[in-house]
């Protein structure tokens, strides 16, 4: 399924984390960028506003131990996205399942990530990568949707979630194409982000800054 990727990008605000592992030496080093966690589950991305310096706003640690997720939890914090438009048609977002586990981590877990595709996808489609603290929907990784994303588990730890993306290549399931990585790691307090991910709403494909 081909889509128009004419969506304007959020810029994202620049603020200093402590850098974690690079992914090789072919690299372009990436600004560290903040993540704000929403007070509640919210359409809004989880990125800090532009040209603020810094985070809007960002919500208290649960206390360890009192995590008691719904069976629902992913599947409501899915039911917050917003449509959006390809191909001049509104498109939503498919709704997990009851009970539907992360795709990084466990639910509980310091930080856990799990992807939402549109209605119908297919393995190129647009994804929205959801971010849990301890059972806590926090927001999107990003204002703009991804595509052909997956877990990078050699950069995934209790607090952190690594991500590696794909662009361009000859098909969905081909082997070649340049692959970016991207990391989401917990601070005690917020998700700051390290290096960015390609903006797949632009065409072309905005590169991300960091080759893997």
């Amino acid at each position: 399924m081909t889509f128009a990727r004419g969506f304007a990008a959020l810029a994202l605000a620049a603020t200093a984390a402590a850098a974690l592992t690079a992914c090789n030496d072919d690299t372009v080093p990436g600004a560290t960028v903040t993540v704000t966690a929403p007070t509640s589950a919210s359409a809004a991305p989880a990125s800090s506003a532009p040209g603020t310096g810094g985070p809007a706003h960002t919500t208290a640690a649960p206390a360890g131990g009192d995590c008691h997720p719904s069976a629902t939890v992913i599947r409501d914090a899915a039911a917050t996205l917003q449509p959006i438009k390809l191909g001049g048609q509104t498109v939503g977002w498919s709704q997990p399942a009851v009970g539907a586990k992360p795709d990084a981590n466990d639910i509980c877990a310091t930080l856990s990530a799990a992807f939402v595709p549109i209605e119908g996808a297919t393995g190129s489609s647009p994804t929205q990568t959801l971010l849990f603290h301890q059972g806590r929907y926090l927001g999107t990784t990003t204002s703009h949707w991804g595509s052909e994303m997956t877990i990078d588990k050699s950069r995934t730890t209790e607090d952190t979630i690594g991500i590696r993306y794909r662009t361009g290549g000859s098909c969905t399931a081909c082997s070649d194409g340049t692959f970016y990585c991207a990391q989401f790691h917990w601070d005690g307090s917020k998700v700051v982000m390290i290096g960015t991910p390609p903006d797949y709403s632009t065409d072309p494909v905005t590169p991300g800054t960091t080759k893997c």
